[in-house]
């Protein structure tokens, strides 16, 4: 099967020296301080997380999609 990569912008996204966890609770409850709609936001995440294999996202290194 191929793999499929998802470019999420800033769906996702770190401060520089922000630890980056990457399991789905922890991407799934991330506060972002700049997000206009919380809801949608999750939304969105939720939607990635479900066909992404890798993430690559707006700040921080890329990364594989687990549990």
């Amino acid at each position: 099967k191929d793999k499929i990569y998802v470019v999420a912008g800033d769906v996702f996204w770190w401060k520089g020296g922000e630890e980056q966890l990457t399991d789905k609770k922890s991407l799934l409850e991330k506060k972002d301080a700049l997000a206009v709609d919380e809801k949608a936001l999750r939304k969105s995440r939720q939607d990635i997380l479900a066909v992404a294999d890798f993430i690559i996202p707006g700040h921080g290194k890329m990364f594989e999609v687990f549990e």
